[in-house]
């Protein structure tokens, strides 16, 4: 076997060795030859294999940076908590992925992107950006809206841990939302929906009508949230948010969960379809009157006032209300309700 006398080792570089030996129970001159032989194949790796190590460290960091917002100081993923996150039965070809040293297979880095929650073609092939983000469209009916704002992986609302709403500042007030899994990952939603603070100049007459719906979705969500038990624990939260973060949020380059986790709550969901919560708060400029006009548009409906009807019926009952939520048409008809 070859030998290799290195002269003249810089003494910040002779510590630093040490240190790295001792924490991994090593002599200084295991260490070494390991750091030798870790930088001499690093500089013949693919460039494939390049690309894909510096994505899986940097998708660890992402998974890592809502605790380190969270804790206000560094926090890391160990190899180790990712090999147990994915089910590898060992810890050393997993730490040789975020070193450069092993190729991990399709199967593996796919692992890897559902355990930190990022886009798995990003993470194998690099296009895109690390969170996809969705266009979702809220079905008009307040039964099939709730529902479907509820819908959590596979379409099990129970894997749902956090529900939550943002509007843009700004007079247009463009809406999104985010649904927070009980696995810890999340996803951000786009919507054609605005929640303006001057109706008249946002909205024409189809948005206007949308917008009522889905302030009766709200209310029937508010109902499902506050009065049955299909989703234990859930939290459901509002939230006003800067054109900056609303950009940052679209644009899915970072944990969404990082940035919004010292997001202040705004209750403006469950106030903005109730006629007595309205005043209680401004909650933007232009959010009285444009709750006042929607809620007469409302009391004007003769289907909407048939709708709200049939939400404090089910509220009421919580045995007709569990009837409704365990069946499979959640299209709330006045008619179609018991």
């Amino acid at each position: 076997m070859a030998m290799l006398m290195i002269r003249s080792l810089d003494d910040e570089i002779d510590t630093k060795l040490k240190t790295m030996a001792s924490e991994a129970e090593r002599s200084k001159e295991a260490e070494a030859r390991l750091a030798l032989r870790h930088w001499v194949e690093g500089r013949s790796m693919s460039k494939w294999q390049q690309e894909i190590t510096g994505r899986i460290r940097h998708a660890l960091d992402l998974a890592a940076s809502p605790k380190r917002v969270q804790l206000g100081t560094d926090y890391s993923i160990s190899p180790a908590r990712l090999a147990q996150g994915i089910g590898e039965a060992y810890i050393g070809p997993v730490q040789g992925w975020i070193e450069g040293t092993h190729e991990p297979s399709i199967s593996q880095i796919q692992a890897v992107a559902r355990w930190c929650g990022v886009d798995e073609g990003w993470l194998v092939s690099g296009d895109g950006a690390p969170y996809h983000v969705e266009y979702e469209r809220i079905p008009e009916n307040p039964g099939e809206g709730a529902m479907a704002l509820l819908a959590g992986q596979g379409g099990d609302i129970t894997t749902l841990k956090a529900l939550r709403f943002f509007r843009r500042e700004g007079q247009r007030g463009d809406l999104m939302f985010l649904r927070h899994y009980r696995d810890g990952t999340a996803k951000v939603f786009t919507t054609p929906y605005v929640v303006p603070g001057d109706l008249a100049a946002e909205t024409g007459g189809g948005g206007r009508s949308s917008l009522k719906s889905l302030l009766l979705t709200w209310e029937m969500l508010y109902a499902i949230y506050t009065e049955s038990h299909s989703v234990p624990n859930l939290t459901i939260t509002s939230h006003v948010i800067s054109e900056d973060l609303d950009r940052q949020l679209r644009q899915g380059n970072d944990n969404p969960l990082a940035l919004i986790e010292r997001l202040r709550s705004l209750p403006w969901w469950e106030d903005i379809w109730d006629s007595e919560q309205i005043s209680r708060a401004n909650y933007w400029p232009g959010w009285r009157e444009t709750c006042a006009e929607l809620q007469v548009d409302l009391e004007r409906d003769r289907w909407a006032a048939s709708v709200r009807d049939q939400i404090k019926s089910l509220a009421d009952d919580p045995r007709a209300f569990g009837q409704w939520l365990a069946g499979k048409d959640h299209n709330l008809q006045p008619e179609t309700v018991s």
